[in-house]
């Protein structure tokens, strides 16, 4: 090997040995916005600010984005970073310092295509960034096939679209037909609010190729036309008929959102919408409880109702119930600083069995190793009373490494044991309950309580 060689791959491992700051959106995923390219969809609060949705470039009128030019973008806001440079990332809670790689190649492994603003509502609590009517500013086929040849999409594995209405986009259908033969993808999902039928979404559903997730946000239609900007007359029955037919093949493809925001709270609204699960036979679908991405935190009444919420769907029958990490890193120690008022609110509701108690749980493993596991592990009253052993991940990269001062371990290292498992994903929870029945653990040995 050449001396200039070896000195060129010496420098890249030492390079790598060096600790920096960065995060998995940074470095390996983009957010195709209609007129602007962004590294990331979190949302945080720094000195009560909002911040986050990171413009990696503004793009002007027909200009040709590239994968070259993504990538410079993505270099410069990295060395930002990491030389203390002002920058959009500054106070972000997801960033983490560990040994990242260089960013000397673009690797994409998540695509989201939000290349459009074009929208058939005006959700309360969302911009204009999504509903302004903004059509794409650049080709936006052009650069999938771009980014495709030069290798940039080798390890995607995950894509999903957004709007605007994800399904009234140029090309969507085109495009969403590439994308599905092109990429080898484990999670595929459609952000859509289900108002109009979409035959090539029930095409690729019944695939098994696609998954879907459609805010509700309202138990009546009167806070459905408030809550989700809906000027015509039976929108929510609309939505609910769509997704009935949407959930014919594998109601398991179907997530079932509801944000909590002003005006969609109260008991009567969370049993409304209960209700209309049940009378549709929408149980069998999956539910993401979230809350408005515009408050920094979560009241201590909006707690008790995300709780009652939860019981209520789980009571019902509801498999997979499970809040989003937009959510828990909001939620905070909301529960430990107001524990006698929470707890004396659940009991007047008849919640007794809702929460997970410590005392219980002698020996306790964490199922995902990633944000949200930081979420609870440090912030939940749960892990600060019970003995915590390991994580398990359903990524083979991360066995054998060290997360949280904890060793990281494959699935299959449960079945060593008995001990009881804290599933710790929002978008996955469904797909590690399942791995975990495919695994014939013990129903059990799953913490279905919340863990607060």
């Amino acid at each position: 090997m050449p001396s200039s060689t070896f000195d060129n791959k010496l420098t890249r491992e030492t390079r790598r040995s060096e600790k920096s700051l960065s995060c998995p959106s940074l470095h390996n995923e983009i957010y195709l916005g209609p007129d602007e390219i962004r590294t990331c969809c979190k949302r945080f609060f720094v000195e009560g600010e909002k911040k986050g949705d990171v413009i990696l470039k503004k793009v002007q009128p027909n200009e040709d984005v590239t994968s070259e030019m993504i990538l410079k973008e993505k270099q410069k806001l990295f060395k930002k970073i990491n030389s203390g440079e002002a920058n959009d990332c500054e106070g972000c809670p997801f960033l983490e310092s560990k040994e990242w790689d260089e960013l000397d190649e673009l690797s994409i492994k998540h695509i989201s295509f939000e290349y459009h603003s074009v929208c058939n509502m005006k959700c309360a609590y969302c911009s204009e960034t999504y509903y302004g009517g903004l059509k794409s500013q650049y080709n936006v086929p052009k650069l999938f096939s771009d980014l495709l040849s030069k290798g940039a999409l080798s390890n995607c594995n995950s894509v999903v679209w957004g709007g605007g209405e994800s399904s009234i986009g140029q090309n969507f259908k085109e495009l969403i037909t590439e994308v599905s033969s092109k990429l080898d993808l484990s999670s595929h999902r459609v952000l859509t609010n289900a108002l109009e039928y979409n035959d090539e979404i029930k095409k690729l559903l019944d695939m098994g190729l696609l998954k879907i997730t459609t805010s509700i946000d309202a138990g009546c239609e009167k806070t459905f036309a408030s809550v989700r900007g809906f000027k015509g007359r039976s929108g929510l029955e609309k939505v609910m008929c769509n997704l009935v037919k949407y959930a014919e093949g594998d109601p398991g493809n179907i997530i079932i959102k509801y944000i909590f925001t002003k005006g969609n709270t109260s008991s009567d609204e969370l049993l409304g919408f209960c209700d209309k699960i049940i009378k549709h036979r929408l149980l069998g679908c999956s539910f993401q409880l979230s809350y408005d991405f515009e408050s920094e935190n979560v009241s201590t009444e909006d707690l008790v109702a995300l709780i009652f919420l939860r019981h209520k769907l789980i009571e019902a029958g509801a498999k997979n119930v499970f809040f989003d990490d937009l959510l828990w890193i909001r939620i905070g120690t909301v529960y430990e600083e107001n524990r006698r008022q929470i707890d004396e609110r659940l009991s007047e509701l008849q919640i007794k069995d809702g929460l997970a108690d410590p005392a219980g749980y002698s020996r306790v493993v964490v199922w995902g190793a990633g944000q949200l596991a930081v979420d609870l592990v440090k912030n939940t009253l749960f892990f600060k009373n019970t003995n915590f052993e390991y994580f398990v991940d359903s990524d083979s990269s991360k066995w054998g490494t060290r997360f949280l001062g904890k060793d990281v371990r494959s699935p299959e290292s449960l079945l060593e044991n008995d001990y009881s498992i804290v599933i710790s994903a929002a978008q996955y929870y469904a797909a590690i309950v399942e791995s975990a029945e495919l695994l014939q653990i013990e129903k059990s040995r799953v913490v279905r309580e919340l863990v607060l």
